[in-house]
């Protein structure tokens, strides 16, 4: 071999070696996988996901970023001896946790008639992301137990579910209205509880009925009964009564009501917070509603009407009577007498009772 091809030789032979010096020496870096999926909020370790590196890693962070969903890169610095290498890391933030929805009070108590709104809602749950949406039954006229759908929906699309107990507390018992004290029913007649006594409630609409004893009206004589009303939140209203089963109904006395002054009768029940007045209709003709006011009386409470099925009959002296008791400065509050028994015909009926008023301002 002559000396000029062994020169060559020897100088292909070092630029091999630098070559491979060179590659040797350049730093690398591989990842676990490209288009890493990762979960918003959570927290991970840059250094996790790096497989294979030939020399010293400086991540730009600890730990890469989760706060928002999207596609990110985080950038890392590769060093080996006098050579460094700069590398990206690409990966995407998603989210597919679900809303946390927390309930701060279960079951929640709710007293009748009150109504509970959507901010009350909202006042009752603790949700760390999402927009809120609801869905119940409530309702406030009747006393029972009743349930709050909660969804929460985050920007994701991510959503929770889950729901709590809200409840109508009554705790007022039953109103008698008629306790049937002095019910009296002739021989071979039908007997019905309902003749002789009447009862609401403020929350429930069809209060229990318990009747102890029972009435044979093919037998003269007094009949012993004991009632018990319960309501659906379990308030009791309970008394005795008599009916007397008898031949024919005795004749009716006549008799005059003795006069009470007004003076006298404030006089008589007088007492802190109370407030006296009087309840006119027809029935007491032409009224002198300043003497009335000179004798002490505070306001007046006047019938407008009654009403059977769906019609209303004007009390003759309404309008006399609200035009005169206005003049002489007294308030004026007024009650319809009805005996409607079922709602439709009773809206019908108030329908009109508020066109007869107009707008004639009421004190009561």
């Amino acid at each position: 071999m002559n000396e000029g091809k062994r020169y060559r030789i020897y100088f292909i032979l070092a630029v091999i070696a630098l070559i491979a010096g060179i590659v040797f020496m350049t730093p690398y870096i591989s990842f676990a996988q490209e288009h890493t999926i990762l979960e918003r909020g959570e927290s991970y370790n840059a250094m996790d996901f790096i497989t294979r590196s030939n020399g010293q890693i400086f991540p730009e962070n600890e730990t890469l970023y989760t706060d928002e969903t999207g596609i990110f890169s985080f950038h890392y610095t590769v060093k080996k001896g006098p050579f460094e290498r700069d590398a990206v890391f690409s990966y995407g933030v998603t989210d597919t946790r679900p809303p946390e929805i927390e309930i701060l009070n279960a079951p929640v108590y709710r007293d009748p008639k009150e109504e509970y709104t959507e901010e009350d809602m909202k006042e009752n749950i603790r949700v760390n992301e999402g927009t809120l949406s609801f869905e119940t039954d409530y309702d406030p006229k009747r006393s029972g137990t009743y349930t709050v759908h909660v969804t929460a929906t985050d920007d994701s699309n991510n959503v929770s579910v889950s729901s709590y107990p809200v409840i109508v507390r009554d705790l007022e018992e039953p109103l008698v209205l008629n306790a049937g004290y002095g019910s009296i029913i002739t021989r071979g007649s039908t007997f019905d509880i309902h003749d002789f006594i009447g009862y609401g409630d403020n929350a429930d609409p069809s209060p229990k009925l318990e009747v102890e004893g029972t009435v044979d009206t093919h037998r003269l004589g007094e009949y012993p009964l004991h009632v018990k009303l319960t309501d659906a939140s379990g308030n009791v209203n309970e008394w005795d009564f008599t009916v007397t089963v008898v031949n024919e109904y005795p004749e009716e006395e006549d008799w005059e009501r003795e006069g009470y002054e007004f003076a006298d009768f404030m006089e008589d029940y007088a007492g802190e917070g109370r407030h006296f007045g009087i309840d006119v209709s027809e029935w007491q003709d032409s009224i002198d509603f300043e003497k009335v006011k000179e004798a002490g009386c505070e306001f007046v409470m006047m019938r407008l009407g009654f009403s059977h099925g769906d019609k209303l009959t004007l009390d003759k002296e309404f309008k006399e009577n609200i035009r005169k008791a206005k003049e002489a400065g007294l308030p004026v509050g007024i009650y319809l007498f009805s005996y409607q028994n079922n709602e439709e015909d009773l809206r019908k009926v108030l329908d009109l009772l508020f066109e007869e008023l107009g707008d004639t301002p009421l004190e009561l």
